[in-house]
């Protein structure tokens, strides 16, 4: 058996697709790793499984993680993250984060096949800010999740 953290990714859409740099974007994501701890006992509750796509990510009344995390678009700091740490406290929980990847999806020609490529945190803040109108829009009030990632310790 092998212990794991999860990360989650949240997924900033722009209101349509835009060229950047000769690249058309379908949109932007950051991957969040996170920190779990027991509040009582103060040790890091770690995900245990055999392979990393059998972890079980809920952590208490088949909640997961990503329910007390709230990441939306902020106009000045680009990236805004709330912990729900009121409602974690109440379960027994203290969370904590760190940003450990930046993403960009590059479309194909049609459109329709997107491409994730890592980008450095600089990139990723250059293209938001660029195109801050393109991202100030409902969908990301807040963003979404449509991944989890394992990282094993």
């Amino acid at each position: 058996m092998k212990y794991f953290r999860l990360g989650y990714d949240q997924v900033f859409l722009p209101k349509n697709n835009f060229i950047y740099n000769n690249e058309k974007i379908g949109s932007l994501s950051i991957m969040i790793k996170y920190k779990l701890f027991n509040k009582k006992q103060g040790n890091e509750i770690l995900f245990l499984a055999e392979k990393s796509n059998e972890v079980n990510e809920a952590i208490a009344e088949k909640k997961y993680i990503f329910s007390y995390v709230k990441c939306s678009f902020d106009k000045e700091k680009l990236i805004d993250i709330k912990i729900k740490n009121k409602e974690l406290e109440k379960i027994g929980y203290r969370l904590e984060y760190e940003i450990d990847s930046y993403m960009k999806d590059i479309l194909d020609d049609t459109g329709l096949l997107a491409t994730p490529v890592e980008i450095s945190k600089e990139e990723f803040c250059e293209i938001m800010k660029e195109n801050l109108r393109l991202f100030d829009n409902l969908d990301n009030y807040p963003t979404q999740s449509t991944a989890f990632g394992t990282y094993e310790v």
